[in-house]
């Protein structure tokens, strides 16, 4: 293997693996995938076909595959997953939490109960956060850490998740995904989620303008911090810039074909 360049050699040949499906082809492009199922896959040992079950403690994540063909086409637009879940093109499929009345209000799911055909995967394993520096200006002053504390609108983030009287999704504490539960659990005890108070944040955003000798102008005009700072204008003035990166989970969405 050769780092930044195409494996010719597994573009061709499947690697060994010890899942339940064989990825038998991929798209020219990359932008589709067959996933066939493995006839001597290793857990069939340990799975009862009769009870649909396992044997033991068998994990059921290792179950063997129920779907004998399995096409996932990274191609299609969102609109596209919608139609293609209404007219059966596609048997699974993606879509944003303010689409999803357009398809529960057609036929033939408007007859079927919501949880028939909607799934909520619930926490994903990989959930970031945005984390402050405390060693590095400006977020090494806890003033400035309350202040963002204060600022974020939790209601607005979770208003576009809101369905039929449902949030289907909900902000973490922290430092991990609920997933691993006994970290999580232990990281949050005692803890709850920010609490939206905007004159709180402001108040801390002039204590700690105060304290790293910078200020910040807000859109009504008001100064907050260091005003000493404003008001002497000197002839070479540095402006403070916060730039917060955060660490984006890029996923790729695809519908799904069933055989």
């Amino acid at each position: 293997m050769t780092a930044a360049t195409s494996n010719n050699y597994t573009n061709t040949n499947p690697m060994p693996g010890t899942g339940p499906y064989n990825i038998s082809s991929v798209g020219s492009a990359l932008d589709t995938a067959t996933l066939t199922k493995v006839s001597n896959y290793w857990g069939y040992h340990y799975w009862n076909n009769k009870t649909g079950m396992p044997v033991g403690n068998f994990p059921l994540v290792a179950q063997p595959a129920h779907i004998n063909r399995i096409i996932l086409d990274y191609t299609v637009g969102h609109s596209g997953r919608v139609s293609g879940f209404l007219d059966n093109s596609y048997q699974i499929s993606v879509v944003s939490s303010s689409y999803i009345g357009s398809i529960a209000g057609a036929k033939p799911y408007s007859e079927l109960p919501f949880t028939s055909y909607f799934k909520d995967e619930g926490a994903s394993p990989a959930v970031f956060y945005l984390s402050m520096n405390n060693h590095k200006f400006p977020t090494n002053i806890l003033d400035f850490r309350e202040a963002l504390w204060y600022s974020i609108n939790q209601t607005a983030l979770d208003k576009p998740y809101y369905y039929n009287g449902t949030y289907l999704a909900q902000n973490y504490i922290g430092p991990a995904s609920p997933n691993f539960a006994n970290l999580y659990n232990n990281a949050t005890k005692g803890l709850a989620n920010e609490t939206y108070n905007l004159a709180k944040a402001e108040h801390y955003l002039n204590l700690a303008g105060q304290q790293g000798k910078f200020y910040v102008t807000l859109p009504n005009g008001t100064v907050l911090g260091d005003v000493a700072l404003k008001k002497s204008s000197p002839i070479y003035p540095v402006p403070l810039v916060l730039s917060i990166n955060l660490l984006v989970q890029n996923l790729l969405t695809a519908t799904v074909r069933i055989f």
